[in-house]
């Protein structure tokens, strides 16, 4: 193959001042002008938390990786290089330059990978840690009806419920006659022993049968 020597650097290099150097090709290479060395050829130096997709020459060519995301890398001419924040986390900052922009997200609070900002917890969900990738389900018993929460409120005593990820404290229903529940958050209701009963929905607690009754 020959060697061809070029006088000025492709577009969208620059010539160095300093190393006012002419760039020359490898022998017997295919496509030879995407492969040349360009010694005395350089594009502009992003600082970390940004990227130089068309290899320009002035700091205006630089694009800053998105809020959610940050990148330690100098230099850096693809978006690739900007990771996402961790599941849990989210950053506000664009171009950021470490990954302690990230934060935690609060107790109500919740984030995927590359977040910019955490999202409530819905109605009948909660978080009760900071740095929460999902909200929880409340479970059976409880209920929450705000949005954000931290924590899910117990059915009251005499009231039950099944259903899980209740958002509503009408999803507590009454016990029935016959049955009880003595204590806040039951799941069911129990009916009352031999001996003992309850006439009201509602109950938590059950009556002595009358002396002679059963």
């Amino acid at each position: 193959g020959t060697i061809t020597v070029h006088n000025t650097c492709p577009i969208p290099y620059f010539e160095n001042t300093i190393i006012q150097g002419s760039a020359l090709s490898t022998h017997g290479m295919d496509n030879v002008e995407n492969k040349f060395s360009y010694s005395g050829c350089v594009y502009h130096t992003c600082s970390a938390g940004q990227y130089n997709p068309t290899r320009g020459n002035s700091g205006s060519s630089c694009v800053s990786c998105v809020a959610g995301k940050f990148s330690t890398s100098i230099g850096a001419i693809e978006n690739t290089t900007c990771s996402d924040c961790l599941a849990g986390t989210f950053s506000k900052t664009a171009g950021a330059n470490s990954s302690l922009t990230c934060v935690d997200c609060l107790a109500g609070s919740f984030s995927g990978a590359g977040a910019s900002l955490c999202s409530p917890c819905a109605t009948g969900t909660f978080s009760s840690s900071k740095g929460a990738s999902s909200c929880e389900n409340c479970p059976a018993g409880t209920f929450s009806s705000l949005i954000a929460a931290t924590n899910c409120s117990d059915c009251s005593a005499g009231k039950f419920s099944s259903a899980t990820r209740a958002s509503k404290e009408s999803l507590c229903l009454d016990c029935h006659p016959g049955k009880h529940s003595a204590i806040p958050g039951a799941t069911i209701c129990i009916d009352c022993n031999p001996g003992k009963y309850v006439t009201t929905p509602q109950a938590t607690s059950c009556s002595d049968c009358s002396a002679g009754k059963f």
